[in-house]
């Protein structure tokens, strides 16, 4: 999801999710002895702030979290970045 807000202004939302089925330990036996790494929940949230039409100034948020399920183990992660875009 994206929204300009004006000529300098724009905001974007990333949601990258995945849902599972969990069954219950007793319900199965488990042999498996790692989880795929590409199962991590994410969440973005982008300002955009256009400071001329080849530099643009940005702030990044973004909230990750991975549940390792057959371990019984989860991790969660936050991170702030800030950037400058040059377009040529």
């Amino acid at each position: 999801f994206g929204k300009i807000i004006n000529q300098q202004w724009s905001v974007f939302i990333l949601l990258d999710t995945y849902i599972r089925n969990k069954p219950a330990i007793s319900d199965s036996v488990y042999y498996a002895r790692y989880t795929p790494l590409n199962t991590e929940s994410n969440m973005y949230g982008k300002i955009d702030y256009k400071i001329n039409p080849q530099v643009n100034l940005f702030f990044k948020l973004e909230y990750a979290k991975d549940e390792l399920f057959l371990q019984n183990i989860a991790f969660s992660s936050k991170q702030m970045t800030m950037g400058l875009e040059w377009r040529r």
